[in-house]
């Protein structure tokens, strides 16, 4: 049983009102898409994030927000806690470059930005405390400070502009606009052919609910905000469900995906973070091919 969990799983397990989304646009470069979170999801103030197109200097803020983890105490069998900060951003058509602003008391010595495969290297002004690097391609990534996993830490998500939005209009869609959602029962229950779609500064606290559910999709570039019933997504005697591109923030018992007596199930690039007990992210019992 894991006391922590952070997971950034890919292949096997925000489009929003113009004022929630920030655009910069520049000839022949990059398009960059930031989002407005809902005062509901708590603001991260270790980093301040601004992202440019390569080589330009017409930078777009990114929001942060703090997400909890924690480790356990080998002395006591107690949990430590940690706030890591979080931000989300979307951009196609050519690289960008992103400046990270370190707001602490605390030195900068060193930077590391993982996976170390990417191969992307930080430039650090320690007097201005900055943090520099550049994107080709959008990517998920993690910028340590001083080899810190735990609190001044920074992931960074990144994601393509989305081409294939879903309209709010159509009857198989269940649509979540921007802002904060809850649900009176503290579950949405989604029914076979239907797709669930958050757009970008969405915050969604409720588990949603797949039962005797085929062909079903959730997507979008929201977030599903620490629900409260049965975790994030519940998926029961269903087949054929796809979640995709959605960052989890601490689902009230750990888990991110449960599934039972289903088959089909397909994963991608989903972004969780949970703590306390059960903080596995994911489970599945009686279930078939899950990718």
């Amino acid at each position: 049983m894991l006391q922590a969990a952070l997971f950034y799983l890919s292949a096997l397990f925000y489009a929003g009102s113009a004022a929630a989304a920030a655009v910069a646009k520049s000839n022949e470069s990059a398009t960059i898409v930031a989002y407005t979170l809902p005062t509901e999801v708590t603001r991260g103030s270790t980093f301040d994030v601004k992202v440019a197109a390569a080589g330009r200097d017409h930078y777009t803020n990114v929001e942060t927000f703090i997400a909890n983890v924690d480790k356990v105490n080998t002395s006591s069998g107690g949990s430590i806690y940690y706030t890591p900060s979080v931000a989300t951003f979307d951009f196609s058509g050519g690289s960008v470059d992103v400046t990270i602003t370190f707001n602490s008391s605390t030195r900068i010595d060193s930077v590391q930005v993982r996976p170390y495969s990417y191969g992307i290297e930080a430039t650090v002004n320690k007097k201005a405390s900055t943090i520099k690097l550049t994107l080709d391609e959008p990517r998920n990534i993690v910028v340590q400070v001083n080899e810190d996993v735990w609190q001044n830490v920074l992931h960074l998500f990144s994601n393509d502009i989305e081409t294939d939005v879903p309209s709010p209009d159509d009857p198989d869609v269940l649509y979540f606009a921007p802002g904060y959602h809850t649900s009176s029962t503290g579950f949405s229950n989604v029914t076979s052919g239907q797709t669930v779609y958050l757009a970008g500064g969405a915050a969604v606290s409720t588990t949603f609910s797949f039962v005797n559910a085929t062909n079903a999709t959730m997507r979008g570039r929201g977030l599903v905000y620490k629900p409260t019933k049965a975790g994030g997504v519940l998926i029961v005697s269903s087949e054929d469900i796809t979640l995709q591109d959605l960052i989890f923030v601490n689902p009230n018992n750990g888990y991110t995906l449960t599934a039972g007596m289903a088959s089909g199930v397909t994963v991608r690039n989903i972004r969780t973070f949970s703590d306390g007990s059960w903080g596995d992210g994911s489970a599945s019992a009686g279930t078939l091919s899950v990718r």
